[in-house]
C-alpha cells in the first residue's frame, strides 16, 4: 500500500508515514514481501520496489512455526471454504511466527479473515484509518494482552532461605551491570529478617519464576518495596501492573500512607508500570500516597496537608493535591474527582459530583472480570484467584443491553452486585452469592453494533463474539460496551440485606444500573470495607 506510483492515491496511502506518526508507528514488514517482488517481471520496477522495501523493518521469524502457521491456516480456510491466494496465506503466517500484534492491509480477503486470525493467532487484522482511529489502544496492546495468557497456572509462594542463588539467576538485572552476587546477599538479608521483610515469589506450577517482590514493613507510615522484579516473558508488563495495583493496595489496608519503591536496578517494564502509576520521584526511589479515607474535600485537604508537614519536605508533593481540593471547580468536575481519587487510590470523595451505579452482574462473569473470590471456586490458584490472564487485567469490559441504563456514561463508579442464582441458572454452582463485593470507575461507555464492540475490546473481555452477540440489542440493533478498571474487591462482601438497610428500600429489584447518591455509596463502600474504614 505504501510504494507509490501513478496509480495510487497517494495521500490516502501514505498517511502512516506522516511526520507526527513517526514516533508512534514502527512500520515492518516480513522476507514474504522480497519474494512477492522478486517475481516481478519488470526489472526496473522491481529494484525500484525492492529498494523501497529496504527502507523498512524485516521481521525475522521462527521457519518450523512459519510451517505450522501455515498448515493451521490453510486448514482454516479451507473450513470456513475462503478463497485466498497462497502467497497471501504466507504473508499472513510469517507475520504471526514474528510475534507481532497488529498487521495493516486494506486488502478485502485479508480483513474478511481479520475475525478467524485473531481467534486462532491473537493478532489484529485492521484497516490503517483504524490503526489511526485507535493509536492509543493499540500501542500498549503487547503489554495488555489478557488473552494471550490462557491456559497459564500461577501461583504465589513466600521465598525460603537457600533459594537466593536460584532467584538470582533469573532476577538479578545484568542489562544495569547489577552485581549478581550482591543481589543475592540482598536477598539473603531479607530472607534472614523476615519479621521485617516479607519476600513473594509468582512462579509457573512447572516451577518457572515470573516475579520477585520484597515489602519492608518497617515503617508504620509507609510499604516500603526494596526489590520489584518481573523478568523477561510475555506476562512482565502485565505482571508488573498488577503486582504495583496490589502493593499499593496492601499499603492502604495496612493502615500506611505511602508506598516507596527503593530498588536500585529495576527493570524497564517497572519502571514504565511504576510511572503509570503516577509514583512521585524522590531520592532514594520512587514514592506514592494510598490512603484508606472516604472524606470530604476539606477533610482530605486537611489531611493531607497534616500529614506532609508531619513526615517533612520529601512529601509536599501533596500540598498540591491539597490546593486543589480547596478548589470549588474539583467538586463540581466530576473527571478532576475521579484523577485526584487515582491519585490518592483508593481514598474517595465523598462530596464529588461523581455518580454511581450498582451494576448486577452474573457469578460466572464477576469470577473472570474481577472476582477473586469467585475465581477461586472455579480455579484453585493460592494466592491469585481466578484465572491469571484475567486476575493480572487492571481494565477490562462489561457488555450489556442498553435499555434501562438509568442514564449511565463515563465518568463514574460502579458497585459490582453480584446475583444471586436465577432463572435458567444462571448463578447455578457458585455458592454464596448476591452481594457488592468490588468498586470500579468506568472509563468509557460505547454504543454501538455487537460485532464492532467485540471487535475493539476483544483485548479486554472473556467473552466471545457468540456471548456478545446474544446480548439484547435496541430498536437500531446496538448494544452497550462498559469499559472499567481500578477495581477494588471488598474485604467484606455486602449482602442483599445489607444493601436494603443502607439505601433504606425493602422491595430494591437490582436488575439493571441502579443509581445511588453519594451518601449511600459511602455507606456501602464503608460496609465492604469495614475492617478498614473505621
Amino acid at each position: 500500500d505504501l510504494y507509490i506510483d501513478e496509480n495510487i492515491n497517494s495521500d490516502e496511502e501514505n498517511i502512516l508515514l506522516a511526520d507526527w506518526l513517526q514516533s508512534e508507528l514502527d512500520l515492518c514488514i516480513n522476507d514474504e514481501l522480497f519474494n512477492q517482488i522478486n517475481r516481478i517481471d519488470n526489472s526496473q520496477e522491481r529494484d525500484s520496489q525492492n529498494y523501497f522495501a529496504q527502507s523498512f523493518t524485516c521481521l525475522p521469524g521462527d521457519v518450523q512455526k512459519l510451517d505450522e502457521n501455515l498448515n493451521i491456516l490453510q486448514k482454516i480456510t479451507k473450513k470456513n471454504n475462503f478463497v485466498i491466494a497462497e502467497d497471501k496465506l504466507r504473508y499472513i503466517a510469517r507475520s504471526i511466527a514474528s510475534e507481532s500484534h497488529v498487521f495493516l492491509s486494506r486488502d478485502r480477503q485479508f480483513l474478511d479473515l481479520a475475525d478467524i486470525i485473531y481467534e486462532n493467532f491473537k493478532l489484529s487484522v485492521i484497516q490503517p484509518e483504524e490503526l489511526i482511529n485507535r493509536l492509543d489502544e493499540l500501542r500498549d496492546k503487547p503489554d495488555y494482552q489478557p488473552v494471550r495468557f490462557s491456559g497459564t497456572h500461577l501461583e504465589q509462594i513466600q521465598v525460603k532461605r537457600g533459594q537466593e542463588d536460584f532467584l538470582a539467576n533469573y532476577f538479578h538485572n545484568y542489562k544495569l551491570k547489577e552485581n549478581k552476587t550482591a543481589f543475592q546477599q540482598e536477598l539473603r538479608r531479607y530472607l534472614a529478617e523476615h519479621d521485617k521483610f516479607e519476600s513473594i515469589l509468582v512462579r509457573e506450577s512447572n516451577n518457572v519464576p515470573l516475579a520477585l517482590i520484597v515489602y519492608g514493613k518497617q515503617k508504620n507510615q509507609e510499604l516500603e518495596i526494596p526489590i520489584i522484579r518481573v523478568g523477561n516473558h510475555n506476562l512482565s508488563s502485565t505482571l508488573a501492573r498488577h503486582i504495583l495495583f496490589k502493593s499499593i493496595l496492601k499499603s492502604a489496608r495496612d493502615q500506611r500512607y505511602f508506598t516507596r519503591i527503593t530498588d536500585k536496578y529495576p527493570e524497564e517494564t517497572v519502571i514504565e508500570a511504576i510511572q503509570e502509576d503516577v509514583f512521585v520521584k524522590v531520592n532514594n526511589g520512587w514514592l506514592k500516597a494510598n490512603l484508606s479515607v472516604t472524606q470530604s474535600c476539606v477533610e482530605l485537604s486537611n489531611n493531607l496537608t497534616n500529614l506532609a508537614t508531619e513526615f517533612g519536605e520529601e512529601y509536599n508533593f501533596i500540598k498540591e493535591i491539597a490546593k486543589n481540593l480547596n478548589k470549588e471547580s474539583i467538586v463540581l468536575d466530576a473527571q478532576l474527582s475521579v484523577d485526584i481519587e487515582r491519585f490518592l487510590f483508593p481514598a474517595k470523595i465523598t462530596d464529588s459530583e461523581l455518580t454511581t451505579f450498582i451494576i448486577p452482574i452474573q457469578p460466572r462473569w464477576a469470577s473472570y472480570l474481577f472476582d477473586e473470590h469467585l475465581g477461586k471456586q472455579m480455579l484453585a490458584l493460592p494466592g491469585f484467584g481466578s484465572k491469571p490472564e484475567l486476575a493480572f487485567n487492571r481494565e477490562a469490559v462489561y457488555y450489556r443491553a442498553i435499555q434501562n441504563s438509568r442514564g449511565l456514561n463515563a465518568p463514574c463508579r460502579i458497585l459490582w452486585y453480584v446475583s444471586e442464582t436465577q432463572s435458567e441458572g444462571k448463578g447455578k454452582g457458585f455458592q454464596d452469592v448476591g452481594y457488592i463485593g468490588a468498586c470500579s470507575y468506568v472509563d468509557e461507555v460505547v454504543i454501538g453494533k455487537s460485532k464492532e464492540l467485540y471487535r475493539r475490546f476483544q483485548r479486554l473481555g472473556v467473552y466471545n463474539e457468540t456471548n456478545v452477540d446474544s446480548i439484547r440489542k435496541d430498536k437500531n440493533g446496538d448494544i452497550m460496551a462498559i469499559r472499567f478498571s481500578g477495581t477494588e474487591l471488598f474485604n467484606n462482601s455486602v449482602s442483599f440485606q445489607e444493601v436494603q438497610q443502607a439505601l433504606n428500600k425493602d422491595n430494591l429489584l437490582l436488575v439493571s444500573p441502579y443509581k445511588i447518591n453519594n451518601e449511600s455509596f459511602i455507606k456501602l463502600y464503608n460496609l465492604g470495607n469495614r475492617e478498614v474504614y473505621m
